[in-house]
């Protein structure tokens, strides 16, 4: 399925202000967003080209992280995936038909039926979960770059440390909120210290940690004190 046929998919099941479905990006996630999964293998039926907003991932972010309007967004997003799946599961057997045939319609598929309702909600409900996954690896990525100043790690090595750490502890609650995320990059950062390039300075000097000079590395510093 495209993007472009993927979001109307969701606007049609989930009417929500789908922030990281709107064109504009979202502060460097854009890439992920481009990759149109689509849990029950239903994805190359779509049509349409897709269009560029999703792909951009400028956001107006930057690239050193996210700020905490856009995490705050995301839990958001996130406990409202959470709601209209359990508003979808208290529908009668014919509402729950009439809303499969509409919201399949709406991403360009049709309605199998030669497969039962519940193997055609398990399509909706491979869609949403495709969805929920992504909305919970982005709000985690975000609160991830937040940490980053807090713990003396580069923005930049946020994608690397998530990718490669152990992430059994780390969930997303009911409420969207990000549970074990900081003591799962402290441990970490601890097995790993050469991630962990600024330091908090506890005897005056030169102040390692996040500041008006952002996320600044060793050497930014030392080519600033050289006058470059």
């Amino acid at each position: 399925m495209t993007i472009n046929n993927e979001r109307t998919f969701y606007k049609n099941l989930l009417p929500l202000n789908l922030q990281f479905f709107a064109e504009g990006g979202e502060g460097g996630q854009g890439g992920e967003a481009g990759s149109g999964e689509g849990g029950s293998g239903e994805g190359g039926q779509g049509s349409g080209s897709g269009e560029g907003g999703t792909s951009q991932g400028s956001g107006g972010q930057g690239q050193t992280g996210f700020s905490k309007e856009y995490v705050e967004d995301l839990r958001k997003e996130a406990a409202n995936y959470r709601t209209k799946l359990r508003n979808l599961e208290g529908k009668t057997e014919a509402q729950k038909k009439d809303a499969v045939k509409e919201t399949l319609s709406a991403a360009g598929l049709d309605y199998d039926e030669n497969k039962s309702l519940e193997d055609n909600i398990q399509r909706v409900t491979d869609f949403k979960n495709s969805a929920e996954k992504r909305a919970n690896d982005r709000l985690i990525q975000a609160e991830a770059t937040l940490l980053a100043g807090d713990l003396g790690v580069n923005s930049k090595a946020v994608g690397d440390i998530l990718k490669l750490m152990d992430k059994s502890n780390v969930k997303v609650n009911e409420d969207g909120k990000v549970e074990g995320l900081k003591d799962s990059m402290e441990e970490f950062i601890k097995e790993r210290p050469y991630y962990q390039t600024e330091k908090k300075s506890s005897k005056g000097g030169v102040d390692f940690s996040r500041g008006s000079q952002g996320n600044m590395s060793m050497n930014d510093l030392i080519r600033r004190k050289a006058g470059y």
